[in-house]
Parts: C-alpha cells; structure tokens; sequence
C-alpha cells in the first residue's frame, strides 16, 4: 500500500462531478481498509486467500527511481521518452490488474462492494480499492460502458512526491494512466465480472493485442504536480 493518508471525509465525500456508483462505495472503502489493515502474512508476504503479496509502497524510492528515469531520457535520448513513459505506466496497470484484480476476485471482498455482477461495479470497485489501499481519493467521474472512463483525484501518491520535485514541470503522470486502463481492462477484458479468474496467459493475449476486443490504454489531462487543481486520467479502447 502507499503510504498517503487520506482523510475518511475525502473518502466519503461525493464531490459534484463525480459519477455515482452502482454500490455504497463509501461503506465498501470503509470496510476493505480494515480488513486489510488487519492482514497478517507469512514470512513472504503471502495473503491466503487473496493471491497477492502485500507489500509497502516506499513512495520516494520507488517514485523517486520513476522520476530520474524519464527525466534521463528526456535529457540524452528524447526519442525514447514515449516508449520510457509507457513502461512506467505499465507499472500502474500491472499493480491495479493483478493486485487489485485479486482481490476483488475473493467472495468476501466482492460481497462488500455489491457482488460486482456488472462491469461497472468493476470498474467502480478499482477506485475503490485505491483509497483503500492509500493511493489517493481516486473517483469516476465519467465512464461510458465499453468505450471510455475518466478518474479524478485531489491527491495521489505519485503527484504527493512529484509535486516536492524541481523539475516537476517535466514529469507526467505514470502510475494512475496505467491503473485507469487496468481498471477498464479488468471491466470488459477479463471472465473477472463473470466469476473467472486471471491468468497470465490471459493478460499476455491481451496486451499484444491477440485477443479480438483490444485493450484499453491510460493517458492524464491534468496533473496536480504541474500545477493543476486535480491529477485527471483517461482510459479509452485503441483500435
């Protein structure tokens, strides 16, 4: 989990352009933070039960590493900044994909926000885990079945640090593009809302474009780090 706190009154709080969602999100945010901060695991950080190793974000090492990464590029090999941004994005859909798939995935877990029998809770239930989780007060404030969704945030984790940058201007956002395309791809590009199950198999079919429907990919408009009232993101289908 990353290490930001965010204040219960900014978890539960339905800000006027936020989309609703299909379930209590503010009692499922409440309760998932318990659980998971009541979660003891082995010696290798292994959940039973919930396929996933918990682990804590250290945010200035890890966001720090992102940070002179992408600015090295841009300062001796611009050409390569695209293909640099997209990996650290990966970052983010790989995390919400697997991790949070995982865990939306077990019954106990599902059953607090709503069962999930559509897509949408899916969808929903991914900012859900984020303020859970410590990654910022992540909402949906637009989504369009299939097609398109829009996530908004007051405060994230990745802007938190970059914002302490001097060169701040110059970074992007990474990890919340990369967790808003995981969030539609867990939607509508897995059996999850169905009941099945992620396999590797599946997620490698799916990013190289194998599979008939194509995957969604992220992208930020605004970032709180440059500037911005808000760090927005957006995820849409590439044909």
């Amino acid at each position: 989990p990353c290490p930001l706190h965010v204040p219960s009154s900014s978890i539960q709080e339905d800000l006027p352009e936020e989309q609703m969602p299909p379930f209590d999100l503010g009692h499922f945010v409440r309760e998932l933070s318990q659980t998971m901060d009541s979660l003891q695991g082995d010696e290798q950080g292994w959940i039973q039960g919930y396929n996933v190793m918990i682990t804590r974000h250290l945010l200035r090492y890890y966001n720090g590493i992102m940070a002179d990464f992408y600015l090295y590029l841009n300062d001796h090999h611009r050409d390569m900044r695209t293909v640099g941004a997209s990996l650290l994005e990966e970052s983010g859909h790989v995390c919400v994909f697997h991790t949070f798939g995982n865990l939306l995935s077990d019954p106990d877990i599902r059953q607090l926000a709503g069962g999930l029998p559509t897509p949408e809770h899916w969808v929903f239930a991914t900012t859900g885990v984020a303020r859970a989780l410590g990654f910022g007060d992540w909402k949906v404030i637009h989504l369009e079945p299939e097609k398109q969704v829009e996530f908004l945030a007051k405060m994230e984790c990745e802007g938190l640090l970059f914002q302490q940058h001097p060169r701040k201007e110059d970074l992007p956002l990474f990890f919340m593009p990369g967790a808003t395309a995981a969030g539609m791809n867990l939607a509508y590009r897995t059996s999850l809302p169905k009941g099945g199950t992620i396999t590797m198999e599946a997620y490698n079919r799916l990013m190289m474009g194998l599979d008939e429907n194509p995957p969604f990919h992220g992208s930020w408009i605004q970032a709180l780090h440059r500037g911005d009232p808000v760090s927005r993101t957006r995820a849409e289908a590439k044909t």
